[in-house]
């Protein structure tokens, strides 16, 4: 069975293709400074530089996927002309500002986009703000109607206590002689 049109594989894999380190990925959200100057062990944060060049060699893919270091990175291999995409964790449990990929194939094209998720501090802001503003409108809105409570309170009290003590003045006139 021939194919109509042939165009190149599209590479999906976890960990990303060999790299020395994030040193040059420069996505909004890539690595901090600190993180990026740290070397990948071979094997560990990447596949190793034989695998990787057997991989594009072999299959010489349009584009590969990868993603493992919860950071994102496009690097572009010169010797296949291939573009590689590192795919940020989606978890604000790795990171502060996780993002996901929506990706379109063509059988000869392809494009990236990119979808950032607020950052974890700011919906935690968001919220601690609502939580005040919910809070104040309800001392606002209540505190005059506490107010009132009190004073209705505090006529009910006055008249319990001018009934009961009316009350005691009657019991007492009847025990008299």
């Amino acid at each position: 069975m021939r194919l109509k049109y042939y165009s190149r594989p599209i590479l999906l894999q976890h960990y990303p293709l060999y790299r020395e380190s994030d040193k040059y990925c420069n996505e909004p959200d890539d690595a901090p400074e600190e993180v990026k100057q740290q070397k990948f062990r071979e094997r560990w944060e990447c596949i190793s530089k034989e695998s990787t060049l057997l991989l594009l060699n072999s299959l010489k893919p349009r584009v590969v996927f990868g993603g493992h270091t919860h950071h994102g990175c496009h690097t572009y291999h010169t010797e296949t002309q291939t573009h590689e995409f590192t795919i940020p964790s989606f978890s604000w449990r790795n990171k502060n500002n996780p993002s996901f990929a929506l990706v379109s194939f063509t059988p000869n094209n392809y494009e990236v986009a990119k979808c950032h998720m607020p950052q974890e501090s700011t919906v935690i802001f968001l919220y601690t703000c609502g939580l005040l503003l919910v809070l104040i409108y309800a001392a606002l809105v209540y505190k005059p109607h506490c107010r009132h409570h009190q004073a209705f309170k505090e006529r009910l009290e006055e008249r319990e206590l001018r009934l009961l003590h009316s009350s005691l003045s009657d019991y007492n006139k009847q025990k008299s002689p």
